[in-house]
């Protein structure tokens, strides 16, 4: 047998040089990625240092006072306030979803519903239609309604906007349920709700579920803050224009400040009692397709993401394991709702 193109080792040679050639171009490629990811690391921090300079007082531009509707002025100083962050893109879509997660709360203990909102396209008849209709859901709540201008500032932007107004007025809340749009309350969790109220006897900031993608810290879809923090809490919520640079920078940024490190704050310091309903898998988020999701929600956790909506009619989305019933036919009830 022939022992050309062999080598000592009995290699055949052009094999190796392609092997090696392969190993050189992969180095390269592992070094291109690294030295990326460098120059995007030192983007964000440069980004999140120009942020934490900049003055972070909202002004008379970024929003305002559209309409209110007192229907109970004796608790109006002194009930709990329930804040909603709402983008709308669809008018009609925004109307049947708000008053969806409105009506399957547990309202009870809340007095005072702020909601602040922005949207894609103004129509006049449309957005008072939507005023109208979320404000007559209740007849002894008060309803606020707040125009995010620019929307700039996302819902962090919007939470602090509902907090500026609760200072204005003098309102002097026990505790603040804050929430957005991003979510859709399948059923009524009257369950939930009250376990909020036990927990709030002995915690000052609780959230629904936790996440320890980078550090632990609370979702911000929604969560409850008390008196003793709240003023804290929403000072030192960070303003950053999402118009300002990178928008993808700037977005990692916003999640970093506002959402993980801001919530963590309050998780690690022992001065502070907070508190979870559901803990997240370990370094994912709970509305990726993962078995305790799905555990969760055949125990009674009925809130989906609109996001995760939208993963559920692609059909290369994996799921593990198979959903129940009860949840492949929430997809087909409330796709309707997505934007």
């Amino acid at each position: 047998m022939s022992n050309k193109g062999m080598n000592f080792f009995g290699g055949n040679r052009r094999q190796l040089n392609r092997n090696a050639r392969q190993m050189i171009e992969w180095q390269h490629y592992i070094q291109k990625v690294r030295m990326q990811q460098r120059l995007l690391n030192q983007k964000r921090q440069q980004h999140l240092n120009d942020i934490l300079k900049k003055n972070n007082i909202l002004t008379e531009n970024d929003h305002r006072l559209v309409h209110e509707v007192i229907n109970d002025k004796t608790q109006f100083i002194s009930g709990n306030s329930l804040f909603m962050a709402i983008h709308i893109k669809n008018i009609e879509k925004s109307i049947v979803l708000n008053k969806n997660n409105l009506t399957n709360l547990n309202l009870d203990d809340i007095t005072n519903i702020v909601i602040v909102f922005s949207y894609d396209n103004y129509n006049t008849e449309l957005y008072y239609k939507f005023i109208a209709e979320i404000s007559k859901l209740f007849g002894n709540k008060n309803f606020i309604f707040i125009h995010d201008v620019t929307n700039k500032y996302y819902d962090f932007g919007k939470y602090k906007m509902a907090y500026e107004y609760l200072k204005k007025k003098g309102i002097q809340s026990d505790y603040i349920h804050v929430m957005n749009d991003s979510i859709i309350i399948c059923e009524k969790i009257d369950k939930i709700c009250e376990e909020i109220k036990n927990r709030l006897k002995n915690n000052c900031y609780i959230g629904i579920v936790s996440s320890t993608e980078y550090k632990k810290h609370y979702q911000s879809w929604w969560f409850i803050v008390k008196k003793n923090i709240y003023d804290d809490f929403f000072r030192n919520i960070k303003l950053i224009d999402m118009n300002n640079g990178d928008k993808e920078i700037t977005k990692w940024c916003l999640i970093q400040i506002n959402e993980i490190v801001h919530s963590n704050k309050y998780i690690s310091q022992s001065e502070y009692k907070t508190d979870c309903l559901l803990d997240g898998p370990h370094c994912l988020n709970l509305f990726t397709p993962n078995k305790l999701f799905y555990q969760y929600w055949d125990a009674g956790f009925r809130i989906i993401k609109k996001a995760q909506l939208k993963t559920w009619g692609n059909p290369n989305c994996r799921t593990y394991p198979g959903p129940s019933q009860w949840l492949v036919s929430a997809r087909k009830h409330f796709e309707y709702l997505i934007d």
